[in-house]
């Protein structure tokens, strides 16, 4: 594209009148020509303008294929929307406060539930070595799946702790850590 060409879409857009104005004159201009070609060919001016016009063919036609050609459809549609909005929310208040006030909850609840997804589930421990993490556990029946807490005194101070009544083995058992998604998971 022509630095003409942004220039003439850049004018279209924030002075459409103008630029609807130069159309119209330019069409003008080019059935003028075909009259004064048949009106020099000998073509009374009434007979040349019928004909220039029937040669050129439909004017709105050829104003809406050149308004096609700028490429601002878009921006022009969406100012008419945008306006038509307007005229809408002013002429009814209320359905307007209702339309906005549902936006600003949806983007409310979404931002609460990606917050708190994020700081579940997404976000990465900060951790230097993440792989060298592990989790002591013990259990406290067979089949139990929670977890019983105990200080690192009790597992450092002794490489076996002490048999709980009603046991005959305790074993602690060293596992990889688990991320907070998977605690939150259980």
């Amino acid at each position: 594209m022509k630095l003409s060409g942004l220039k003439l879409r850049i004018r279209a857009i924030f002075k459409p009148d103008t630029v609807e104005r130069e159309l119209d004159d330019e069409l003008a201009f080019h059935i003028e020509c075909e009259t004064r070609k048949l009106m020099a060919a000998g073509v009374n001016a009434a007979e040349a303008l019928q004909h220039a016009r029937a040669r050129f063919g439909s004017i709105p036609l050829a104003a809406d294929q050149c308004r096609d050609e700028r490429g601002v459809d878009f921006f022009e549609t969406l100012a008419r929307d945008v306006r038509f909005a307007l005229r809408t929310f002013r002429r009814t208040p209320l359905v307007a406060l209702t339309v906005v006030s549902t936006i600003a909850l949806g983007l409310g609840v979404v931002t609460v539930a990606f917050t708190f997804f994020n700081m579940f589930f997404f976000r990465v421990d900060a951790v230097r070595n993440p792989d060298e993490l592990f989790a002591v556990e013990r259990p406290t029946r067979p089949g139990f799946r929670g977890h019983v807490p105990f200080t690192w005194t009790e597992c450092e101070s002794s490489s076996s702790l002490p048999i709980p009544p009603g046991r005959s083995r305790f074993t602690i058992r060293i596992s990889p850590a688990r991320s907070r998604s998977s605690l939150m998971a259980q």
